[in-house]
């Protein structure tokens, strides 16, 4: 592919760590057979993105993510390809840094030069739900009665808050992350300690208080790492999935379950409360800029009871709602909707980033900042969608029209 002229750039930048900044661009270039050439193309890339000349012969590992994102896009274009596939070439970037390449690739290149594989799946996102949309209205409007129409648009209208729920809770993956490895203390314990006499903190406490480890069972680690906090989610599912089945198993039989509308509306506001803890507890940082570990913890365990508030009520709902000629084409909507919502909150993420070097965010107090903003944002975001979720609950509540699955017919009888 590279020697027919199609490139890509990774997701990552996967630049070689070990190696200089002109050694990695020469890398690009090893189809090509004359050296003319290969110094024309260094030439050319180094007039491109002047940033990488200045810093030609320093090791990758020790350049800010956005110049190893230049560095991987010059990698690619030192092969002379006629097309260049950009993979998520924001990601963990600031804003200002993306905005230079944006400007660098399009004024040297043109939109025919360049394609983005974020933006085609983007593109085919889009098409696919304003498609799936208006098939839904034809089918509404041709081959349905009133009740069948009323109950088609509740689950589109169900659909739309599933795509609002889903972008704010797969933040989880990404601004999430990024946020508990630069402005979360992650450590369990707030100081060392020991535990039937073996040692237990963080290293970094342990050494704080001057404690070794020399027990035969070496020490106990209170800290964890950013990953290991996408368990939380997880971890309350076990925990509450029984609570809430059993609830939703007891309002059904005395008649009390709500209506989808209002506990979609509940499972936003929850999403939404989720970041505003963690804004309400700003205060709490301490001087690394960093806020405890129990705040990121309650933000995971409303983003949960919101999960279980729509997820498996709106997945019953789409398919009780949608009539069974449409049944499965409004199931794999439901699911595309997950996609749009996974593309849109990348989006945002991205907006979220920040300028690293070697992986280490330069000024953690600006990350603080600019992830509460963000998570202000998107958490008044989920709260107001909630709001109208529940206002509207009350005047569509009829469109469903008394649908009951053979589960509630059992549980009524």
């Amino acid at each position: 592919l590279v020697q027919r002229g199609v490139v890509q750039v990774m997701e990552g930048r996967h630049c070689f760590a070990h190696l200089t900044i002109e050694e990695n661009l020469l890398t690009g270039a090893y189809t090509l057979k004359s050296k003319a050439e290969v110094a024309a193309n260094l030439e050319k890339v180094y007039n491109y993105f002047p940033r990488l000349k200045t810093r030609r012969t320093s090791q990758a590992a020790y350049t800010s993510g956005g110049e190893q994102q230049m560095c991987a896009i010059g990698r690619a274009l030192m092969a002379s390809p006629t097309m260049v596939l950009l993979d998520e070439p924001s990601e963990g970037l600031a804003p200002v840094i993306v905005e230079e390449m944006a400007k660098t690739i399009l004024a040297r290149f043109g939109f025919r030069r360049v394609l983005t594989v974020n933006a085609v799946v983007g593109a085919a996102l889009i098409a696919g739900i304003v498609g799936s949309l208006g098939y839904i209205l034809w089918f509404m409007f041709t081959k349905c009665t009133k009740p069948e129409r009323e109950r088609l648009a509740l689950a589109v209208f169900l659909i739309f808050g599933a795509v609002v729920f889903w972008t704010l809770f797969e933040q989880a993956g990404t601004s999430l992350n990024l946020f508990a490895a630069t402005n979360v203390d992650m450590t369990i314990t707030r100081h060392a300690t020991s535990f039937l006499g073996i040692p237990m903190g963080s290293a970094e406490q342990l050494a704080a208080a001057g404690i070794h480890p020399g027990s035969a069972f070496g020490w106990i680690d209170t800290g964890i790492g950013p990953a290991q906090t996408q368990s939380f989610n997880a971890g309350f599912i076990l925990i509450f999935a029984p609570v809430f089945a059993a609830m939703w198993a007891w309002l059904g039989k005395h008649n009390f379950a709500a209506n989808p509308t209002l506990t979609f509306g509940l499972g936003l506001i929850q999403v939404g409360l989720g970041f505003r803890v963690v804004v309400w507890g700003a205060g709490m940082a301490d001087s690394a800029f960093r806020m405890p570990l129990m705040m990121l913890g309650l933000l995971y365990l409303l983003h949960t009871t919101g999960e279980l508030f729509l997820s498996p009520v709106g997945m019953s709902e789409i398919t009780k709602l949608s009539m069974p000629t449409v049944v499965s084409f409004m199931m794999a909507v439901w699911f595309l909707a997950s996609s749009v919502a996974q593309f849109v909150g990348g989006a945002i993420a991205a907006k979220m980033g920040n300028e690293t070097i070697g992986g280490q965010v330069l000024d953690p107090k600006l990350a603080l900042e600019t992830s509460l903003h963000g998570f202000n944002q998107l958490g008044w975001g989920g709260v107001i969608c909630g709001g109208v979720f529940i206002a509207l609950s009350f005047f569509i509540r009829g469109w469903s029209h008394q649908v009951k699955t053979e589960a509630h017919a059992e549980i009524e009888a």
